[in-house]
């Protein structure tokens, strides 16, 4: 595994190529500073990770519910690859304050991401994810 953190900004969030750009510590570090601060910021408690039929998405969905039980989060993780505009439905509907994405949207297959969506099914504004 990689130390070496190189991202880039997609549509939501950050993408990259799967055990390349995207690997298992970008994860990690991409969900413990999302966490961090939302926290801080707007007082996270309840958290929905969700995850895409890519290769590893599930696997990084699991690194990113890891880092938000780690944080005392209530956490709710999909059992099956679920579409992102499904995920940000219920997350909103039934009351999570962010709902975490594993998925690169409309990339090619080696790419995964990580989209943070936020308590009204919307995607975080670029500006709040690069302060």
């Amino acid at each position: 595994m990689s130390n070496k953190l190189t991202f880039h900004f997609g549509t939501d969030g950050v993408r990259g190529v799967i055990d390349e750009e995207f690997t298992e510590f970008l994860v990690a570090v991409l969900a413990e500073s999302t966490f961090r601060y939302w926290s801080r910021k707007y007082g996270l408690h309840k958290v929905l990770v969700s995850f895409d039929a890519r290769r590893k998405s599930r696997d990084f969905a699991h690194i990113v519910a890891s880092v938000a039980i780690n944080h005392g989060l209530d956490v709710v993780m999909v059992n099956k690859p679920t579409p992102t505009p499904t995920a940000a439905w219920y997350g909103s509907r039934f009351g999570f304050d962010l709902t975490i994405q594993i998925t690169a949207s409309h990339n090619p297959p080696m790419y995964n991401g990580f989209k943070v969506i936020t308590n009204k099914g919307s995607p975080a504004r670029r500006r709040i994810l690069t302060r």
